[in-house]
């Protein structure tokens, strides 16, 4: 069938599928976007809430600029028009938004000037347009995260240099912030942009962004350069009307079979659509992919489209009208690097005999031999044989075989489509085979067997790049065990092979007891060969059949704890390969190995300071059914410093506090025994409904107002809290506070004391004077006692945390009890609940903070007067449900946290951290408690050294009679050569490399380079009596 011919069919039928193939040249890379006109425009308010939003087009993903690879933090724009004003929205992705995350302060929005160029060290999205489509000139206009707008034209050779910030855009800019996103309204006047576009009218244009906390510059087309390169444009092509989108899925972009999807508003019944993928070569040409339909209402269209050949390739996809080839919506062109695994097949048999690869034929014989093969694709693969008589054979990928053997399910009697992935043997009995031949006394069968590609998977994904583990450490290794789609899967194991070198401690469940399950079972499986080492082949192994799960969270995934040898000379590298394959149903289903990188790093020689606090969550090895690989993962952290674990359960072989966070939740403060018996005291949240929920183990809370007086309720809840510290040997209990005033989060984020009951009403009403006849609800304090309100509830929780500690000073004066929540600032008083300086005094310690906001952490230190501060770094990804390749915490991280605040560090969380972290906390924990009076008085003395190289706020020096402590720390990605110079230098004084372990030969002038992310430290010692 030709070209022409199959699209003749895709036109004629309202839904089709159909491949072209066609010269390179034939479409260009750039994006193209059709903005549909619409009769009633936005409230251009920032919350993108108005219909006609609904129908436009998604404009998405963004592309790093100067990169092929997509921008973390992704945006969507949407545009529309009418005949005054150009709409544009943008909804930008930004995890610190998150109140969870507590990273408010990594949303940079601080340029209030009009056309300042300090925008661009904002958050912040640009529109460019070129409204002759000629390159010669075009339009800026950037907003950042506050709504100040940096607005000019360009052109020339120089369009950055030579902008003219006399053009003003005339329009209006308005945004809003949420829950992990921030979004940028804008309406374009036409009148200053050179007169109304009509429809069929094309631009050219630029939608960027700048985002700060991980630096990403991105745009929806890839930019070579920046942002005002006016080739490098895309179209955006006026209509009428125009289907709206969302939802898209561009697929793995893996080798074999990808979908693309996307969900279609049709803008009339029916709206024909046509979704294209297009794949371009430079070796190959072009191929394009489509499929047909015809929709009445907002569906998710998808497309099937292959990619069956490896190396750089181009992608784009494409929404356009099947009958007139009018395109909607056209994305730019992506650069793809696609990996193919390709199965080799060599089969002898009597008889004739077909081999399949996913339903594929992939070689044929009779009575001899044959060879063929076939791409896998990422996932599940299905080999099947049907022979008329015995066949034996080999399938092989690279150096991995799978043979024919009594492993292969066999069927004399198979249904149809039994070829196929989706088909279930489970029916099947396993082969007969005598010396690898299946079959052998000449009756017809079909045999299957299921080869896995890129299946097993660890949390998170270290595969990126490389997982790095200490020497004389344990590292944790998560891996997250999922089925196959329609079946469960019994015998399934994972192995791991390691160098001899390293040794695989054991593997553990959590909560198995809890929840009734088998957990997971560990053994050695001898010594293989590879890559010219010997390998420890280890099996972990389910002892409950596992299915597919939509979400995994972490206390259903496997630790496996892996130990590293006490010294790198015995791997003879700093680099090592680990190897990990699955296998279930009796050997039916197996995986083609897969390489994990492995960075071994120096070994752990950590040191706990005395008072200054060190700590780490323990992920949930408390629960982990093997007590014993718990242990040896807890015993790795006090080897790298941490003298504070955030488990809730005391492992009594180690030197550390069990913290534990403290909440009105069933496994630590269950209200519910005292609300069944008294239901009208509980808290009444801000929609009137009461917290007693006996079915919802978060969803009970006692009115503070009754806590906060000598009540029966105080006495249940003392009592409750003093029973869970006994009973799980609690040392510090810390008050996780970040809720809101208004009890508006909602979710699990449940504020604690946010009653809106009678009692609550009448203690405000008290607390601001507010005369008997004004009605109070929670809609009229918000309007009109805002500032008292936040005041009100700041005070209830640090009146109710003096009242925790009191109780729990009396069952144990050497507790600590701490609070957790943001900075000290206006923000934290509304959103989180907590005014630090009201807390100063109630608490033993505060911590707070993730990110460094220097005057907000000073504000905080002034707040809390003599209160220690713990300062904290979150390690990202922590949810389950993300899979990115985690951050670290590096030396110079843990020593600007552990020199800012006042009483240590807090390292989250645990789950996610490898032997980067745990060594850069070895190497500063033994640091700070060597030194550990300097860093408890903090004595500065700034102009002790003047220094070269390195500004001053990366250089501290404390000091006490006798010494100096030298510190120098480089947060940046870029070596530091730094000069120091001691001023007023003393005969006998004595300058000694810390971390080197040596003494300069010169004492008053000295040189040092600090890498990126590390530290340096210099002890001075001075002259008896200086």
């Amino acid at each position: 069938m030709s070209s022409k011919t199959l699209l003749r069919i895709a036109f004629l039928s309202l839904i089709g599928v159909g491949v072209l193939t066609m010269p390179l040249t034939a479409e260009p890379g750039d994006g193209s976007v059709c903005v549909g006109r619409t009769v009633t425009p936005p409230v251009v308010d920032g919350s993108l809430a108005d219909a006609c939003w609904t129908r436009t087009l998604a404009i998405t993903p963004f592309v790093l600029q100067r990169q092929s690879a997509f921008a973390r933090e992704q945006t969507t724009v949407r545009m529309t028009y009418d005949d005054t004003n150009l709409y544009v929205a943008f909804r930008c992705e930004q995890r610190c938004l998150n109140p969870v995350n507590n990273q408010l302060g990594a949303y940079k929005a601080e340029a209030r000037e009009h056309d300042s160029d300090r925008i661009f060290k904002d958050d912040c999205v640009l529109v460019l347009l070129d409204t002759n489509s000629d390159g010669d000139s075009f339009y800026d206009l950037c907003v950042n995260g506050l709504g100040t707008v940096c607005d000019s034209a360009c052109a020339g050779e120089n369009p950055w240099g030579s902008r003219d910030k006399g053009w003003e855009f005339g329009g209006k800019a308005t945004l809003t912030t949420g829950d992990g996103f921030w979004t940028v309204e804008l309406a374009v006047p036409f009148a200053n942009l050179g007169g109304v576009p009509t429809p069929g009218t094309r631009w050219r244009i630029c939608l960027g962004r700048i985002q700060q906390q991980d630096k990403e510059t991105s745009a929806w087309g890839p930019m070579s350069t920046g942002f005002h390169n006016a080739a490098e444009f895309s179209d955006v092509v006026f209509g009428t009307r125009v289907p709206g989108t969302g939802d898209l899925s561009l697929g793995a972009f893996s080798a074999g079979e990808n979908r693309l999807s996307v969900t279609v508003q049709p803008f009339e019944k029916p709206t024909p659509v046509r979704l294209e993928a297009i794949t371009m070569r430079a070796d190959a040409g072009k191929t394009v992919s489509f499929t047909d339909d015809a929709l009445s209402a907002a569906e998710t269209l998808g497309h099937d489209y292959t990619f069956d050949q490896e190396g750089r390739l181009r992608f784009q996809w494409s929404l356009l009208d099947p009958g007139s080839l009018a395109v909607y919506y056209r994305s730019p062109a992506y650069d793809i690097e696609v990996t193919v695994s390709r199965l080799s097949a060599e089969l002898t048999g009597d008889g004739v005999f077909t081999a399949f690869l996913n339903g594929k034929p992939i070689l044929a014989g009779r009575d001899g031999n044959a060879l063929g093969g076939g791409a896998l694709v990422a996932g599940e693969n299905v080999i099947a044989i049907e022979a008329d008589g015995g066949v034996e054979g080999r399938f092989s990928v690279g150096d991995f075989v799978v043979e024919t053997d009594h492993t292969w399910t066999c069927s004399e009697k198979p249904e149809a489509g039994w070829q196929e992935r989706e088909f279930s043997d489970s029916g099947w009995r396993k082969a007969k085979a005598k010396t690898g031949r299946m079959g052998a006394d000449g009756r017809k069968r079909c045999y299957r067997k299921t080869l896995l590609l890129e299946a097993s998977h660890f949390w998170p994904n270290w595969s990126a790049e490389s997982l790095s583990i200490a020497q004389n450490s344990v590292q944790q290794l998560l891996w997250v065990p999922q089925g196959l789609p329609g079946r469960k899967l019994t015998d399934f194991t994972l192995y791991l092979e390691t160098p001899a070198e390293f040794r695989v401690v054991g593997a553990s469940g959590f909560y198995g007891q809890n929840h009734q399950r088998g957990g997971f079972v560990c053994g050695n499986r001898g010594e293989v060969q590879r890559d010219g080492r010997t390998y420890r082949r280890t099996m972990i192994r389910a002892l409950d059949p596992v299915a597919v799960q939509k979400s995994i969270p972490h206390w259903r995934m496997c630790s496996i704890a892996i130990a590293a040898p006490a010294s790198g000379a015995a791997l003879g590298m700093g680099q090592a390969d680990f190897y990990h394959y699955l296998e279930a149903e009796g050997g039916a289903i197996c995986e083609v190995p897969q390489r994990l990188r492995v960075t071994v790093l120096p070994p752990l020689n950590g040191k706990q300071p005395k008072t200054y606090s060190w700590q780490t969550t323990g992920g949930s090895t408390s629960v982990m059914d093997d007590v014993a690989c718990g242990e040896a993962l807890m015993a790795s952290l006090i080897r790298a410093g941490f003298n504070g674990l955030w488990h809730g359960r005391r492992l009594p072989r180690f030197d550390a506090a069990n913290l534990a966070m403290f909440g009105f939740n069933s496994w630590q403060i269950d209200c519910r025994p005292y609300l069944e018996k008294h239901p009208d005291h509980a808290m009444i949240g801000s929609d009137g409904t009461p917290h007693y929920n006996p079915a919802d183990g978060r969803r009970n809370q006692i009115a503070p107002s009754l806590l906060l007086r000598d009540s029966e309720a105080w006495a249940f809840v003392k009592d409750a809290l003093l029973t869970w510290v006994r009973e799980n040997e609690i040392d510090h209990v810390d008050w996780d506070f970040e809720y809101s005033v208004w009890a508006d989060k909602g979710g699990k984020h449940v504020n604690p004391i946010g009653d809106f009951g009678p009692l609550a009403l009448a203690d405000f009403r008290a607390f601001c004077d507010i005369e008997a006849g004004v009605e109070l609800t929670p809609e009229t304090i918000r309007k009109d006692y805002t500032d008292q309100w936040i005041r009100f509830m700041n005070q209830r929780m640090a009146q109710l945390s003096g009242r925790f500690r009191a109780a729990l000073k009396e069952a144990n004066p050497a507790l600590v009890f701490s609070a957790y929540s943001g900075y000290q600032c206006e923000e934290t008083h509304s959103f989180y609940g907590v005014d630090w300086a009201m807390l100063a005094g109630q608490i033993d310690m505060a911590i707070c903070g993730y990110g460094r906001r220097l005057g907000e952490i000073r504000a905080t230190l002034n707040a809390l007067g003599n209160t220690p501060l713990v300062l904290g770094d979150l390690v990202v990804p922590y949810r389950a449900e993300e899979r990115a390749y985690p951050t670290y915490t590096s030396k110079a991280t843990f020593l600007r946290r552990a020199l800012d605040g006042t009483g240590g560090v807090l390292i989250w969380t645990f789950n996610g951290l490898d032997g980067r972290t745990f060594y850069a906390s070895a190497e500063v924990s033994r640091l700070v408690a060597e030194h550990e009076d300097m860093f408890l008085a903090r004595r500065p003395d700034p102009d002790f050294v003047t220094a070269k190289g390195i500004s001053p706020g990366d250089i501290t020096v404390l000091g006490d009679d006798t010494r100096r402590l030298i510190l120098l720390i480089n947060e940046t990605d870029k070596i530091k050569d730094v000069e120091l110079a001691v001023t007023g230098h003393l005969p006998g004084m004595v300058v000694h490399n810390y971390y080197e372990g040596k003494t300069l030969s010169k004492a008053a002038e000295f040189t040092a380079q600090v890498p990126p992310g590390d530290i340096k430290a210099f002890v001075v010692s001075l002259p008896p009596g200086k």
